[in-house]
């Protein structure tokens, strides 16, 4: 067989028949594409990068047909002998040095065009060449982003090496290595992802990788984060006088022009709307940011959640910690969807939940607890949740405050799946400390903590009812003032029947803690203290001094409930149930409420001191009431009762 013949690089040549039409080197006339081939085919690797030196720096000559020559031999010589570089990360430099220089606009396409072609064989080397010339993707590298993201072959296979470069990964490597805090590479490839992203075509260069692109910005937001936390004692510097964009901002706009970019329109503008953005520009509130992100994003379209889940548990796998984080964060939050039990095994994700739920990490427990108070509210088999309660008891009861509040908002999720009657026995410990929780500032822990204590009622057993009937008597006037409170007063009031229930109060109206049925929140107290709290009074005092610790608190309509339910009292405060020093306490802390600056408070204080001094007057010293309010109240005192009033 006859052998085919082989230049001196060891590549056969290969000439086309038209080529020899054409005899004598007129076939090189006005064709420079023939000579890049003719001696391409010949010159060594170093004869290769000096003539495209040699090539690049005629790019800017003065006269336009010496550039534009220079342009065309340029591509076609990158397009023929391009695997044959040495030295890639020269020309690359080179041309980037150069092309800024280029006016002329041919010259500047086939210089672009000569990128391409060299980036179609080895584009790994082109991109990092790219992101290390220009970190902050300057106009001369965003010119060479925008050519390759419009050339066909590059587009398809440019966000592999700028995920990898974004992630501080080797782009040759399947092999993931910890995070070097000092690398140039992830801020660089998230400036030209930024760019490209923004650009008309952007979505064809998606192909697979919006998942693995949301997720490692942002992470990289995180970075940035901590970053700046690092730097933060460094003198500030006026936005306006600096010369780029801050890394925070410029990696966010680079999550948002993802989204948009992937035709998720509707969804990034209720983002916009709901404060997202800014959530996850501040350390404070970047996980919240990240979980509402997660909450919007697939409402309306599940094409990318399963791959998003998978790749958020690939990120539990992760060397670095603050990876690891995101990824549970996500893990955690995706769970809200209830397809995801229809891809992947519940018990597979319970097992995963439940290692995270035991570990000595906050921020872990917190994810666990939340991912499975998500996965509760679906469809589940109760055998396979029993193992988790002991776990999620104990977390409730953690000092970590965000810790406790999302184990008390997971339990009852838990307890609408294990029967309470059976299981709820565990949760009494819990009692005292939901009580507690029943004034806390945060309205959902409140709201949950009513709930939960409700729930966990119905289960105490018989050795520890005593005890918690103690806990319920307590809770009585927290619950009484959340009747006010329009996040948990529905709460509030099932909580109220639950008591009665448990204390088994009897001869109750059947309605009596249903404040809808009442004229004003006055009457609702009135009512609802008559048939219970009256039948307590050697626990009144310790009511009362609950009564008056809410006129000091920072939330306006607790400080408004407590003015109220002490005056639709004050005919019960006789001498043989409150002492004289209480009553004066109690009218002392009445008379600081009449300056609140909320009008409604201030309103309410002046009827409670009228309806107090009505009923106990006599018993307050002269010496602690001014003689304009004296005379005050006894022009009111002639006047209607407060009940009626209050109409």
């Amino acid at each position: 067989m006859e052998k085919k013949r082989r230049n001196k690089k060891g590549n056969i040549v290969k000439w086309y028949r038209e080529d020899f039409f054409i005899p004598g080197p007129s076939i090189f006339y006005n064709n420079l594409s023939k000579v890049a081939k003719a001696f391409g085919e010949h010159l060594s690797t170093n004869q290769v990068t000096d003539l495209s030196l040699k090539t690049i720096s005629s790019l800017t000559h003065e006269d336009k047909a010496i550039s534009q020559a220079a342009g065309v031999l340029l591509s076609s010589f990158l397009e023929e002998c391009g695997m044959d570089l040495e030295d890639l990360p020269i020309i690359v430099k080179e041309i980037y040095s150069h092309l800024m220089n280029v006016n002329d606009p041919v010259t500047k396409e086939e210089t672009l065009k000569a990128v391409c072609s060299l980036a179609s064989k080895r584009l790994n080397g082109v991109v990092d060449v790219l992101l290390e010339c220009s970190v902050e993707c300057d106009d001369t590298v965003a010119e060479i982003w925008k050519a390759l993201v419009a050339d066909p072959y590059c587009s398809i296979k440019l966000m592999r090496p700028l995920l990898k470069r974004l992630q501080d990964e080797d782009p040759l490597s399947e092999v993931t290595y910890r995070r070097h805090s000092k690398s140039i590479m992830p801020m660089a490839a998230t400036n030209a992802l930024c760019l490209i992203l923004s650009l008309p075509d952007a979505a064809d260069t998606l192909q697979n990788k919006f998942s693995h692109l949301l997720i490692a910005l942002v992470t990289q937001i995180y970075f940035v984060l901590g970053t700046g936390r690092r730097s933060s004692k460094r003198p500030s510097v006026p936005t306006d006088t600096l010369p780029h964009p801050s890394p925070l901002s410029t990696t966010l706009q680079a999550l948002k022009n993802l989204i948009a970019c992937a035709g998720y329109i509707k969804e990034y503008n209720i983002m916009g709307m709901q404060g997202c953005w800014e959530m996850l520009s501040t350390p404070e509130n970047y996980f919240e940011g990240i979980f509402k992100l997660v909450r919007i994003l697939f409402v309306f379209s599940k094409y990318h959640l399963k791959m998003t889940f998978k790749q958020a548990n690939a990120y539990l796998r992760r060397p670095d910690a603050k990876e690891r984080a995101v990824g549970m964060a996500f893990f955690a939050e995706l769970l809200s969807y209830s397809e995801i039990s229809l891809f992947f095994v519940k018990q597979d994700i319970l097992e995963v939940l439940r290692e995270w739920m035991v570990q000595p990490n906050p921020l872990m427990q917190v994810f666990s607890i939340r991912g499975l108070g998500h996965l509760l509210q679906h469809p589940l088999e109760d055998e396979i949740l029993e193992p988790l309660l002991p776990p999620l008891i104990s977390c409730a009861s953690d000092p970590d405050w965000n810790i406790g509040k999302e184990s008390i908002k997971t339990l009852q999720h838990m307890f609408q799946h294990l029967d309470v009657n059976e299981f709820g026995y565990m949760g009494t410990g819990l009692i005292p400390r939901l009580v507690m929780h029943f004034s806390d500032d945060d309205h959902e822990l409140r709201a949950a903590s009513v709930a939960l204590f409700a729930i966990l009622l119905k289960g105490v057993d018989e050795n520890s009812r005593n005890s918690v009937a103690e806990d319920v008597l307590r809770g009585f006037v927290p619950l009484l003032i959340l009747l006010a409170d329009p996040w948990s007063k529905e709460a509030a009031r099932k909580a109220l029947f639950s008591c009665a229930d448990f204390m088994k109060w009897v001869d109750l109206p059947q309605n009596l803690f249903n404040y809808e049925i009442y004229e004003n929140l006055y009457v609702t107290y009135l009512n609802i203290c008559k048939y219970i709290v009256w039948n307590y009074k050697s626990k009144f005092p310790e009511m009362l001094a609950q009564m008056v610790d809410y006129l000091r608190s920072r939330n306006a309509s607790f400080r408004e409930a407590g003015a109220i339910l002490i005056a639709s009292n004050a005919q019960i405060m006789k001498s043989n149930v409150v002492s004289t020093e209480q009553v004066e306490n109690v009218f002392l802390a009445l008379r600081e409420l009449q300056g609140d600056c909320d009008a409604a408070v201030a309103n309410a204080a002046v009827e409670s001191i009228e309806e107090v001094f009505r009923h106990c007057g006599q018993r307050i010293s002269p010496q602690i009431v001014p003689s304009q309010l004296m005379l005050l109240l006894k022009n009111n005192m002639a006047k209607r009762p407060f009940e009626t009033s209050k109409n």
